[in-house]
Parts: C-alpha cells; sequence; structure tokens
C-alpha cells in the first residue's frame, strides 16, 4: 500500500474518530503541540520535508469527497466535513488490507533513530499507525499485530535495524 494511500486512511480516520471536522481542525494555531501532533497522525510530507498545509489537506478531502468517502456541508470557507457510512466500509475494508490479523500477542516496538534520520524515523511512526499501534511515549509503540515482513524487510533496508527493537510479551493463562 502506498504512502499516499495510508495518508488518506489516516485522515478519514481521524474524521471517523472525530465525528466531523474542518480543515482548521487539522491544524490548531494556539497549541505549540499541534506541528508534531500532524507528525505523529501521518500528516508528515517527507519528500519535501515539510509538514501538510490546508491547501493540501483540502485537496486531498475533495478527492475524498469525490470518492464518495466524505461529504461536506457549510460554505467552502468554512467547511465542515463528515464520513459517509461508504468511507467507514472503505477503512474496514482498507484496515483489513493494512494489518496483519492480531494474533493476541502484545508487542512493543522500541526505537532511537537519530536527529540526522528524522524522515526515516517519521516514516516508521507512520507505519506503526497504519498498523494500528499505539504510542505509549515518542519512540515507544505497542500493537498487537505482527509486524509484516515487508515492513522488517524495509527496516533492514533503511539500515534501522540496530536502531529498532521488538519485544513480544505472551502470558500463559494456567
Amino acid at each position: 500500500m502506498n504512502n499516499k494511500k495510508i495518508f488518506k486512511i489516516n485522515i478519514l480516520n481521524k474524521l471517523i474518530d472525530l465525528g466531523v471536522g474542518s480543515v482548521e481542525s487539522f491544524f490548531p494555531k494556539n497549541y505549540s503541540y499541534s506541528k508534531l501532533g500532524r507528525e505523529i497522525l501521518g500528516f508528515d510530507n517527507t519528500d519535501k520535508n515539510e509538514y501538510l498545509n490546508k491547501k493540501e489537506l483540502s485537496s486531498v478531502l475533495s478527492q475524498l469527497k469525490r470518492d464518495g468517502l466524505v461529504q461536506r456541508s457549510g460554505s467552502k470557507m468554512k467547511s465542515i466535513w463528515k464520513a459517509t457510512h461508504e468511507g467507514k466500509k472503505y477503512i474496514q475494508k482498507a484496515g483489513k488490507e493494512l494489518l496483519v490479523q492480531e494474533d493476541g500477542v502484545q508487542r512493543l516496538v522500541i526505537f532511537d533513530i537519530p536527529e540526522k534520520d528524522r524522515k526515516k524515523r517519521n516514516w516508521l511512526r507512520n507505519k506503526l499507525i497504519s498498523l494500528k499501534y499505539k504510542m505509549l511515549q515518542k519512540s515507544v509503540w505497542i500493537g498487537y499485530a505482527p509486524l509484516p515482513k515487508r515492513l522488517m524487510r524495509e527496516i533492514n533496508l533503511m539500515r534501522l535495524q540496530s536502531h529498532v527493537y521488538i519485544f513480544s510479551v505472551k502470558s500463559e493463562t494456567d
């Protein structure tokens, strides 16, 4: 699955979580952590090393609307966006495509990727988000699905294997 599709899925997922949202809701002005929040939510454009801007977000929302996955209400300048029933079905289907089936084994992914490799760090965070892993701390993530072999190969190709640690925790019941 390409990054553009994951990006669209992240936005659609956030609209489903929020119920409704506006372009402004993705760019709160008064919160210093909003830039980091956009990065963690997968709104980082690593090709340009810039963050998604309002114009790009509007473009993605328009594409989602054209595909029937979201609907817009209100004036163009103050649009309110909401996921449609088709959008929710799409997320369920995309989730099956994105996720390896959960197997009940809790996994911790811990990484310490140097600042000079910030793009790689952001890439890994986006991959973990797409796999429904949750952040415990900035570099500690938890999930219940095995990491796909393709992701493990990409970690090796990017020479991150010495910076990424994966622990599985399985409890036995009597």
